[in-house]
C-alpha cells in the first residue's frame, strides 16, 4: 500500500514518536510510506520513507490561521492525488482537520486521536465545549475512520462526537522493546550520575513539564518520604512551561537537593535504567508512552487511575469504563492510585490525595519483594505492545474499511 502519515510537526512528543515508529514499521513490511509535515523545524525523531514538506508555517492570528488551514488542505489534496496515496493517517487535531477536509474518493482519510477528549475540555466554557463538539463531531464523522489510542479514548470519542461504532477502532502505540533495552545500556549523562551518588533509591518520571502531567503533585508526594534522610532521589525527564515553577516548588519543599531535572534527553533510557520505580502523576492521558517504555526496561510502575491508559495497561482485569478507584490497587502489572486534582496549587501545602499517595509511596520504595515482582511483570506486559502486534492491528483497520 501507499500510506501517508501526516502530522503538523515532529517535535518531541508522544504522537510524534509514534509517527516515527510507524514509518519504520510500515517500511520494513514493504509498504511505500510518505511522511507529510506542515513544518520541518526542530524535528526530534528519525523518519523512514519519503518525507514531504508542505512548508506552510503555523500562525497565531485567527485570520491567518484560517488561511493556513486552507493552504494546507489544498496542499494535502495535491499530494494525495500526485502520489496516488491509498490512505492518509493524520495525528493530532490540526492535522486531523486538514486530512478530513482534503478527503477524496480514492484516498482513505483516517484521523488519529491521542488523548482523552472529555478531560481536555474540562476547563472550557459550556459554549466552548458545545462549539467544539459540534464542529469536531461534524468533521470526524466525515473521516473514513477514527483511530483511537485506547479503548477508553474510543468510548469517549464515540460518545462525545456521536461517531458511529463502525468508524471507531483502537491502535495501541508500538514499542521496539529490544531497541529500548539496548539503548538503556549506554552511559547515562555525567551530571545525572553525579546527582544520584549516595542515593539508595531513585524514582523516575518522564513527560513534558505542563499541566497535564501533574508534576507539582509528584513533588509534594515525593517530599513526604523524607528524601534527604532516606537517601531517595527523584529524576524528572522533560522540558516545558512549568520548568521554572517546578524548580521553585522543589526549593519551597526543601527537596531541591534530592530532585534532578534532566531536561530533554535524546536517550532517556540510559537514565531510566538506573532508576528503581516509575511514577505517573498525570491528570489525563491517551496512552502513556513513557510509562510503557519504562516497563520495557523493567521498571515497576505506580500510576494515577486517570483517563485514559494506566488502567488499561496495568489492570486489564478491571472494567475500563468503571469509576475511579478510591484507594491503592495492586493490579496485575503495576500499582494504581486514585486520580489527582486538576487544580494547580504551587504552594507547599499538601492535600488529602497527596497525603494518601505519600503514604503508599513510602511503603512501596521500601518493599524490595514487591518492587522485584512488578519489575518482572512490567517486562512481560510490555511485550503485548510490540511493533508486530501494532502492525497487524493497523492492517486490520485500514485494509478493511
Amino acid at each position: 500500500m501507499k500510506i501517508g502519515l501526516y502530522i503538523t510537526a515532529l517535535g518531541a512528543g508522544g504522537a510524534e514518536r509514534v509517527v516515527s515508529r510507524l514509518s519504520s514499521i510500515l517500511m520494513n513490511q514493504g509498504h511505500s510510506v510518505y511522511v507529510i509535515l506542515s513544518e520541518t523545524e526542530n524535528m526530534a525523531y528519525p523518519l523512514e520513507g519519503t518525507p514531504i514538506d508542505i512548508g506552510i508555517q503555523s500562525e497565531k492570528s485567527m485570520y491567518k490561521r484560517i488561511a493556513v488551514l486552507v493552504k494546507r488542505t489544498r496542499a494535502l489534496q495535491r499530494i494525495k492525488k500526485s502520489e496516488s496515496l491509498d490512505v492518509v493517517i493524520s495525528f493530532l487535531d490540526g492535522a486531523n482537520i486538514v486530512n478530513i477536509l482534503a478527503k477524496n474518493k480514492n484516498t482513505k482519510a483516517y484521523a488519529s486521536i491521542r488523548n482523552h477528549q472529555s478531560s481536555i475540555l474540562l476547563n472550557k466554557s459550556r459554549f466552548g465545549v458545545l462549539l467544539h463538539r459540534l464542529s469536531m463531531g461534524f468533521l470526524y464523522r466525515r473521516a473514513t475512520g477514527v483511530i483511537n489510542v485506547s479503548k477508553v479514548v474510543a468510548a469517549d470519542v464515540g460518545n462525545l462526537y456521536k461517531i458511529p461504532q463502525h468508524k471507531l477502532s483502537v491502535l495501541y502505540n508500538p514499542y521496539d522493546v529490544a531497541m529500548i533495552q539496548q539503548s538503556s545500556l549506554e552511559d547515562a549523562p555525567r551530571d545525572f550520575q553525579a546527582s544520584i551518588e549516595g542515593k539508595s533509591r531513585i524514582i523516575c518520571s518522564t513527560g513534558r513539564l505542563q499541566h497535564q502531567k501533574g508534576f507539582w503533585h509528584l513533588l509534594k508526594v515525593f517530599a513526604q518520604i523524607n528524601p534527604g534522610e532516606s537517601r531517595i532521589g527523584l529524576v524528572i525527564i522533560g522540558t516545558g512551561e512549568h520548568d521554572t515553577a517546578l524548580r521553585q516548588l522543589a526549593r519551597d519543599l526543601a527537596i531541591e537537593d534530592s530532585v534532578f531535572f534532566a531536561g530533554y534527553q535524546e536517550n532517556p533510557f540510559s537514565i531510566m535504567k538506573h532508576c528503581d520505580l516509575y511514577v505517573l502523576s498525570s491528570l489525563f492521558e491517551g496512552f502513556p508512552n513513557a510509562m510503557v517504555e519504562a516497563m520495557c526496561i523493567g521498571l515497576p510502575v505506580i500510576a494515577t487511575d486517570c483517563k485514559s491508559g494506566p488502567r488499561e495497561i496495568l489492570a486489564p482485569e478491571l472494567d475500563i469504563t468503571g469509576s475511579h478507584i478510591e484507594a491503592m490497587v495492586k493490579a496485575s502489572f503495576g500499582i494504581l492510585m486514585p486520580p489527582l486534582s486538576s487544580q494547580e496549587d504551587w504552594s507547599a501545602s499538601i492535600d488529602a490525595e497527596e497525603l494518601l499517595w505519600g503514604k503508599e509511596l513510602r511503603a512501596l520504595v521500601n518493599d524490595d519483594m514487591l518492587l522485584q515482582e512488578y519489575a518482572k511483570k512490567s517486562v512481560i506486559r510490555a511485550e503485548d505492545f510490540s511493533e508486530e502486534a501494532c502492525y497487524h492491528q493497523l492492517m486490520n483497520i485500514i485494509g478493511t474499511k
